[in-house]
């Protein structure tokens, strides 16, 4: 998810919060006297502010495995919002009274929480002396401060616009934070995800799901010009708060030129768009491939969905139709000793190692080894060798 999708949304939930709901939040607001258009104003600034900066803390985060922080902040939030509102509407109820009593229309104002000496001294003479009948025994709603002191009323009506603050952006934060859970947890499927949904997508490819990656996919038409590259690759290797341990993201950026001139058209799984059913999309670039990279490291090699359902169609792909495989060492690994069978994963017959095939970089020489001028070397060498096979593919 991106962060301009997500600011998006954080302005939508609060418009909707001053739009949907706003003759609601007007109807339990202070008493105009503390500044409620004021306070309504301070409330949306800091509700924008507080959700840019709890997006911003979980950026870069795969989308699903956003859902462990969005929802149960949601249900702390819910919690908040209620206490809140509560504290808030028993305030309201104690600290304001209507005038006049007798007449319409009527106006909501801020009693105080301190008698001045005459109104405590009339309230001990009478006890059973209402608000209402106090203020009128005092000379009506301009003689107030003869019945509280003045800074009592300013002290109660800071306090409703304080509480009343807190009420509006514990509800606008846990409305953002649900959404968020919502949304993000339809996601493209997490490195996790992927392992998980192994078993269901040999046997069905029926499991969905929508994209959040980092990259935005780009129009169909702009996908199927040239030879295909698929890339594949584990999430986690394009997971870093540091963009140059991004190597997906590097690699695309390195071939992107090749894709600009209608040369080659890249894919991998950030393409995959909202509604897609994942695993088709995945298994139909597969069989459109020409070129396949493979980021290798740890997580790649322990990946069961790679191994069952991506490596198999492409071994198939490399043995019978010529597709060229150009595997990067990212990090030292199993690289040789991991064995992967094909075209059926848990039976072959076939059998090969990953090393069988020319990498771009020697395995005893992976990406995180080197410096970032060599591994943009590198990088360049495999957009060219791309181009080379695509100029032959003609």
């Amino acid at each position: 998810m991106t962060s301009r999708v997500t600011i998006g949304r954080a302005v939508q939930v609060v418009t909707f919060l001053l739009t949907g709901l706003g003759g609601f939040l007007k109807s339990i607001a202070p008493p105009d006297e503390t500044g409620t258009p004021f306070a309504l104003g301070v409330a949306s600034s800091a509700s924008l502010v507080a959700l840019f900066f709890a997006s911003g803390l979980l950026r870069g985060r795969d989308s699903r495995k956003s859902k462990k922080y969005w929802f149960p902040a949601a249900a702390l939030l819910l919690v908040l919002f209620l206490i809140s509102a509560f504290v808030y509407q028993d305030a309201r109820s104690k600290s304001t009274f209507l005038w006049p009593p007798n007449a319409e229309p009527k106006k909501l104002y801020v009693a105080g929480d301190t008698l001045t000496p005459q109104a405590q001294q009339a309230k001990n003479n009478d006890p059973s002396l209402t608000t209402i009948r106090l203020i009128a025994g005092f000379g009506g709603i301009d003689e107030r401060t003869s019945v509280w002191t003045e800074g009592s009323i300013h002290r109660a009506g800071q306090s409703l616009k304080f509480q009343y603050l807190l009420t509006l952006l514990s509800m606008a934060a846990a409305i953002f934070s649900l959404i968020e859970g919502l949304l993000r947890g339809t996601g493209q499927p997490s490195h996790a995800q992927r392992e998980y949904a192994t078993q269901g997508a040999l046997s069905s490819d029926k499991r969905e799901s929508p994209v959040t990656g980092k990259a935005s996919p780009r129009p169909a038409s702009e996908r199927q010009s040239g030879l295909t590259v698929f890339i594949s690759y584990a999430h986690k290797d394009n997971e870093s708060p540091d963009p140059s341990k991004r190597w997906l993201d590097r690699l695309l950026e390195q071939i992107q030129p090749l894709v600009l001139q209608n040369q080659v058209s890249t894919w991998s799984d950030t393409e995959i768009e909202t509604g897609d059913h994942w695993h088709e999309s995945i298994q139909a670039q597969l069989r459109n491939a020409k070129v396949a990279v493979l980021l290798i490291s740890p997580a790649f090699l322990a990946s069961k969905y790679i191994r069952n359902s991506e490596l198999p169609t492409l071994l198939m792909k490399a043995k019978q139709e010529g597709v060229t495989i150009l595997p990067i060492i990212l990090r030292h690994c199993l690289y040789a000793e991991t064995r992967f069978k094909y075209p059926d994963p848990l039976i072959g017959p076939e059998e090969l190692s990953l090393s069988t095939f020319q990498s771009a970089n020697p395995p005893n020489k992976p990406l995180n080894a080197m410096g970032e001028h060599e591994q943009d070397q590198l990088l360049v060498s495999v957009a060219q060798r791309v181009l080379k096979i695509a100029q032959l593919d003609r």
